[in-house]
């Protein structure tokens, strides 16, 4: 089930802003843009540490490719942790989903941090 944390509108800017659960996978993606976007895709789609299990890398994708706009920008941040998915892995997928990246700005000395904007190819 999805919660709206802020629902109000910032009528000088005329902007909506809302944040709602998100469960992965194609059919629970088309499922959320019909109940909480009326079918509107996304300019832009954020997630940070957000991967702890290979299993859950295709979905993510399946996810991402149902919400994000052709000329949209998903922000992914990756926290190199103790956990059996590398960030090699999780690039791949996003390139096999159909997906170009670029590695934003080095965020961490030590790279144990990875921010990327992946766009559609």
């Amino acid at each position: 089930e999805s919660k709206n944390t802020d629902d109000s509108n910032d009528e000088a800017s005329g902007s909506t802003l809302k944040c709602s659960q998100l469960l992965w996978s194609q059919d629970n993606a088309l499922n959320f843009l019909q109940k909480k976007s009326d079918n509107v895709k996304y300019d832009s789609i954020i997630a940070s540490d957000i991967i702890y299990a290979m299993c859950v890398v295709e979905p993510m994708w399946e996810t991402i490719q149902e919400l994000l706009k052709p000329d949209g920008v998903f922000l992914f941040a990756f926290a190199r942790r103790q956990v059996a998915v590398t960030i090699d892995q999780v690039l791949e997928a996003g390139e096999k989903a159909g997906f170009t990246y670029t590695e934003c700005e080095e965020t961490d000395s030590g790279k144990d941090l990875f921010v990327y904007a992946f766009q559609w190819k």
